[in-house]
């Protein structure tokens, strides 16, 4: 059965088979689980079944204003409506497979979603992004609603993909 992030002392020897550059975004989260013979924290483990676990682990991410999550497989709808993001996000080759609801969400640093992966609705309404927004590669197999966003700095969407 998986460990809770928030009742499991993290394992000092444990190393999650997540990319190398990527690591930092679940520094010392303990072992959750073996996907396909690699170990994994619940931020990187691919699979929808870790609902609560990943939940504790993505408000602690929030509550300490660390805004790292590359490489994260996000398993249900996240909901950063009206959030403010008050340093560097970083979404790179994160993979959403519910909704991400970013409408009205605030950037306040530079914001990374290069070649994030978005398998359901992307809501970027009314956000505002006061620093560079990267978005290359991105791919969008579902609708992206980029309605009234205000982009105050650089944006780039290089080869990104929208299917809808």
């Amino acid at each position: 059965m998986p460990s809770s992030p928030l009742t499991e002392a993290p394992a000092a020897d444990f190393v999650c088979d997540c990319k190398e550059w990527f690591r930092s975004a679940c520094e010392g989260l303990p072992f959750y689980e073996k996907h396909e013979g690699k170990q994994y924290c619940v931020l990187h483990y691919p699979s929808k079944d870790k609902g609560a676990a990943f939940g504790e682990a993505l408000q602690r991410k929030l509550d300490a204003e660390d805004f790292d999550f590359r490489e994260v497989w996000f398993p249900d709808e996240v909901n950063f409506r009206n959030f403010t993001f008050t340093t560097p996000a970083n979404f790179a080759d994160a993979t959403f497979n519910a909704k991400a609801n970013f409408a009205s969400a605030t950037f306040s640093a530079t914001a990374v979603f290069s070649s994030t992966k978005f398998n359901a609705i992307a809501y970027f309404h009314s956000a505002k992004f006061n620093e560079k927004a990267h978005f290359s590669n991105a791919v969008f197999n579902a609708k992206a609603n980029f309605e009234v966003v205000t982009f105050n700095a650089e944006v780039d969407f290089y080869s990104a993909t929208f299917s809808e």
